[in-house]
């Protein structure tokens, strides 16, 4: 059995994808900056990395770090669905 590990690679890369495809999503549509929605279809190069990466540090290493990105990854299609 392993050792829970937050800071293992996959959950830092997990992170990182997640930050970005959460910034690729938020900053056209809370910012309001004209006409970048094309820049939202760049989110299906960055999630699913993110997930992956997610799930490898969730469940082979229980990172609390690894499930925070799943989250701040899934924070757009949260915001999606209540809005």
């Amino acid at each position: 059995m392993r050792a829970q590990q937050n800071w293992c690679l996959s959950a830092i890369l997990s992170l990182i994808f997640s930050l970005a495809t959460a910034l690729i999503f938020f900053w056209p549509v809370l910012a309001g900056s004209g006409n970048d929605g094309y820049l939202i279809i760049y989110c299906i190069y960055t999630a699913p990395v993110a997930v992956i990466l997610g799930l490898w540090g969730l469940f082979y290493w229980q990172s609390i770090i690894a499930f925070t990105a799943l989250l701040i990854c899934a924070s757009p299609l949260i915001y999606l669905r209540l809005f």
